[in-house]
């Protein structure tokens, strides 16, 4: 009995996280606890424990159900349209080693539109160099610290304005496309700790009070600092209504990534990605997206 009601608590804490600091760090590995309920399923066939199997296993299709429903919630990616589309790098620089992996980026996806985050000076001598002709919209932010920030596009930018919370830049550009303005807000958000949860807690609120204060499609991106699943980042979602790039995939050894792509309605997620150097380290994320067919 107290094995069957320990794995009945395990997916209910991990579904209902509680306030709890070294609960909320164990959620960070929710997909490896499905796992850890499907094997412990199979061990329970094995020595016919039925039971405890039917538990376990029911205990896998809840948490399956609920990292789906946490990100992207279509099956497949939709279908090419005829309507403008636009394509998105999102950057850390301190996952970058060296300046030429921008070089390869450009050369293999050419995305209209660059962001870069942990804009220090020396990256920001390195990228007005280098896409000033290519990319002739941009505003950056440079600072010495992770707060640092800039976004360079191929599109023209309308508008760019910067909204700060807590002496932390957040950026918003407004994109000109040949569908309608579209507009891009860039965040660095604190992970939580027990330390800065009402901080951080404060900040999502800043930026869903913005995005809410936009009729024109949005995305937000940025570095989250936190999976997909956590709930300041579902509540976020639900508060602004915004979608999630990122499709559930099993990574079987280390959490998934935190740095997101959140999109409004008007538009469609047709591809994303995460981006890797020659090391198969995670260097940043990749999304395209189209707007609507018009009905």
């Amino acid at each position: 009995m107290f094995l069957l009601v320990s794995l009945i608590v395990g997916a209910f804490l991990t579904i209902y996280t509680p306030e709890i600091p070294f609960i909320q760090n164990g959620v960070r590995y929710a997909h490896l606890i499905l796992f850890s309920f499907l094997l412990a399923g199979l061990v329970f066939m094995m020595y016919d424990r039925s039971r405890l199997m039917f538990v376990s296993l029911g205990c896998c299709a809840a948490l399956s159900l609920f990292l789906k429903n946490a990100s992207n919630d279509r099956l497949t990616l939709p279908q090419a349209n005829s309507e403008s589309k636009v394509s998105i790098i999102h950057l850390n620089t301190s996952n970058l080693n060296r300046f030429d992996i921008i070089d390869s980026l450009l050369i293999k996806y050419d995305p209209d539109i660059i962001s870069v985050q942990e804009l220090t000076p020396d990256w920001n001598a390195y990228l007005n160099e280098k896409l000033v002709e290519t990319y002739p919209f941009f505003n950056t932010q440079v600072r010495i610290d992770y707060n640092g920030m800039g976004m360079y596009s191929k599109l023209a930018m309308i508008r760019s304005d910067i909204f700060l919370f807590d002496d932390k830049p957040n950026l918003v550009c407004q994109i000109k496309t040949d569908q309608t303005n579209l507009n891009i807000f860039s965040s660095y958000v604190l992970s939580l700790s027990e330390n800065q949860r009402e901080n951080t807690k404060m900040h999502f609120n800043t930026i869903s009070e913005q995005v809410q204060n936009i009729d024109d499609p949005v995305i937000s991106l940025g570095e989250f600092n936190m999976v997909y699943w956590d709930s300041e980042i579902i509540n976020f979602r639900r508060d602004t209504e915004l979608k999630n790039s990122r499709s559930y995939t099993s990574e079987i050894i280390s959490a998934p990534s935190s740095d997101h792509m959140f999109y409004s309605d008007e538009l469609e997620c047709i591809q994303f990605m995460d981006l890797n150097d020659d090391e198969n380290n995670h260097i940043g994320i990749l999304g395209k997206f189209q707007f609507k067919t018009s009905t």
